[in-house]
């Protein structure tokens, strides 16, 4: 992996990952695409939780916020704010810290009828199902996360993460992330196009070259 400096002792916004987990009684629904979302999320029980997550270690992302979640009526048209998770959020929330539940639908959602999952592996396999790329990503999200990072999505700058020191409201991304599967990804001219791209952002691009076993 690529070397990164120590992030800031002392955050002048949310820790990274809080030492004292949030309320416990989350659960995230996958409904077969490649985001999570809350069950419950229009009651304010549910959205203090996502608050909580957020400030805790900065997971989740407002749909219609820049990042923390924000279910203030006179911002947000009829309090409709939505949070929404990655699956690797998902996964580390489930598998590492331990503070969200992943269910599954029987049905409607409106029929109340969901299963949870119980097995790491089971959330793996059906997260893998959906989306090729999910162990690569993991993989690298991780790595970032355990280091004191946080990962967010790259979207914006062409790459795949883009690596914060705290939350993104306090400050800039220092790095973006892309992940060469293999050998056949770093082609040159590819390298030099989103190299010139980030540079226009003031960035550093980092490629990852990442093999799963």
């Amino acid at each position: 992996m690529a070397q990164h400096k120590k992030p800031r002792k002392e955050t002048v916004g949310y820790p990274v990952v809080k030492d004292e987990p949030p309320i416990h009684g989350l659960s995230l629904l996958f409904d077969g695409t490649r985001a999570l979302r809350p069950l419950s999320s229009k009651l304010p029980a549910t959205q203090a939780i996502l608050s909580q997550i957020y400030d805790c270690g900065t997971f989740g992302k407002g749909t219609l916020s820049r990042s923390r979640p924000d279910f203030r009526r006179d911002y947000i048209p009829d309090g409709e704010e939505v949070v929404a998770f990655s699956l690797e959020e998902g996964f580390y929330l489930f598998d590492v810290l331990h503070w969200v539940k992943i269910v599954v639908g029987e049905g409607p959602e409106e029929s109340g009828k969901f299963i949870e999952c119980e097995e790491a592996k089971e959330v793996w396999d059906r997260f893998s199902s959906v989306h090729s790329r999910f162990p690569f990503l993991y993989a690298v999200y991780s790595h970032y996360r355990r280091g004191g990072f946080i990962p967010r999505s790259g979207l914006k700058f062409g790459c795949d993460y883009a690596i914060y020191e705290d939350a993104p409201e306090f400050c800039h991304a220092i790095q973006c992330v892309h992940i060469a599967e293999d050998s056949t990804d770093l082609v040159y001219s590819d390298l030099l196009r989103r190299q010139r791209t980030v540079e226009g952002v003031h960035k550093v691009r980092s490629w990852l070259p990442v093999t799963i076993s």
